[in-house]
């Protein structure tokens, strides 16, 4: 919608901004996937008490349940990380 950009890179590297809060993010995973950026992107929002409309809309669409080949239900993704401010 224009509010919020975001770009990622390489090795779990996931930055975003969003206009009208005047606030930017940048997340480095230190096993350099993205599978779970979204979780983590969430936990930021809710941490910095912003975005839960976003937040929201991303949950809608990356699930942070796992599931096996058979489609078994076999774990789900949590976030536990700190912020450090700069």
């Amino acid at each position: 919608d224009g509010t919020v950009i975001a770009k990622s890179g390489a090795q779990g590297l996931f930055v975003f901004g969003m206009r009208q809060q005047g606030i930017a993010v940048a997340l480095k995973l230190a096993d350099g996937g993205e599978a779970s950026q979204p979780g983590i992107i969430c936990s930021v929002l809710e941490k910095l008490h912003v975005g839960a409309d976003l937040s929201e809309r991303i949950n809608q669409h990356f699930s942070a349940d796992l599931y096996n080949d058979a489609g078994q239900l076999i774990g789900h993704r949590e976030s536990s990380l700190r912020l450090k401010f700069h």
